[in-house]
């Protein structure tokens, strides 16, 4: 439980969506905010002396929280990788020789290794998950594996969901693919809820957070734009499917079993309802 650990937590990437989050949530409690001028020069193979030196100066740190991400696939490869793998590859080196717990956040998509080929985004982090598994046995290492976040402060306006709102917002047409691609979108509220106990336990590995409550890009798209009574702006191009057409489905994982998400219909769309209203 969050009340009982006494420990000074560092989060890296604070600023982000999940970091603010997390950061919120451990609000109460020893925090320790790693600045962002600090975290870039960690990015660099053979940066892990630098790590140790900085934590190793801050030695009450037992936790640390890696949730500095990219998650544009249109970034550059050298920064995706740089933020996506050499920094969390880094990290983990050098709390595994400092017996601190560590822990980083990656994607569902990582158990797809195909869909690399074509998305350097899934790429940058299948690196990270595949220098993981071979990498000898972290001290107290939990990789979480996330689905597609929605909600909270700093949304990217490359994301889906923001694309929906920003062309609700204006009523203008808002052109998509067939849309039969299958994600779970999860409410960032519901996220931070379910991964901060996970942080604070004695969980290691590698856990998936699916609660199996997919839908198809199509299937919310239409929801959403009947919902503020602009289905005719909503239109589908065959043209614009890609390859990384995702059919893949999940079961509800077992460390999320008791964890009531909300519908990503209805959630998503109470989202936007909301963000209109504070524009």
């Amino acid at each position: 439980m969050i009340e009982e650990y006494s420990s000074k937590i560092a989060i890296v990437g604070g600023n982000g969506i999940l970091g603010s989050a997390i950061t919120t949530k451990f609000a109460p409690f020893q925090l320790h905010l790693i600045e962002r001028s600090i975290a870039t020069k960690w990015c660099f193979k053979g940066s892990t002396k630098e790590i140790k030196d900085y934590l190793q100066d801050n030695n009450e740190i037992r936790l640390v929280i890696n949730a500095a991400g990219l998650t544009n696939p249109r970034s550059s490869v050298d920064e995706l990788d740089r933020i996506n793998f050499r920094l969390p590859r880094e990290l983990f080196e050098a709390t595994n020789d400092l017996g601190i717990r560590l822990i980083t956040l990656g994607t569902v998509m990582e158990i797809h290794p195909k869909v690399s080929n074509i998305n350097p985004y899934v790429k940058s982090k299948l690196d990270f998950f595949n220098f993981i598994q071979n990498a000898p046995q972290h001290y107290s290492h939990l990789h979480l594996q996330l689905h597609t976040i929605y909600g909270g402060n700093n949304a990217h306006p490359h994301m889906f969901i923001e694309q929906m709102k920003n062309a609700i917002q204006l009523k203008n047409d808002f052109r998509m693919s067939s849309g039969n691609q299958v994600r779970e979108y999860h409410h960032i509220d519901d996220e931070i809820g379910s991964i901060v106990p996970l942080m604070l336990s004695q969980a290691k590995g590698h856990f998936d957070l699916s609660v199996g409550n997919s839908v198809k890009l199509s299937e919310l798209a239409i929801h959403v734009f009947s919902f503020f009574d602009l289905i005719n702006h909503l239109k589908f191009d065959a043209s614009l499917d890609m390859q990384d057409v995702r059919e893949f489905t999940y079961g509800t994982s077992p460390l999320l079993d008791k964890v009531k998400y909300r519908n990503p219909l209805i959630g998503v769309t109470s989202y936007i309802e909301t963000a209109m209203k504070c524009l």
